[in-house]
């Protein structure tokens, strides 16, 4: 997802991570007053919480 966001060269994790949740957020927000429900959901790896898979709607 970094590379599609343009931030894989930033310096660390949390950086990159906060970019593209920043970013997500930013899409379901115009996506929902458009369409009344979220473009990218987020469901977290149930082995380990950090981690993260994202479903694009339709």
């Amino acid at each position: 997802m970094a590379q599609w966001l343009g931030i894989d060269g930033q310096a660390n994790f949390d950086s990159r991570r906060m970019k593209s949740a920043r970013f997500i957020n930013e899409i379901n927000e115009h996506y929902l007053a458009q369409a009344g429900k979220e473009r990218i959901l987020r469901n977290k790896k149930p082995e380990g919480k950090r981690y993260v898979f994202y479903k694009i709607q339709a």
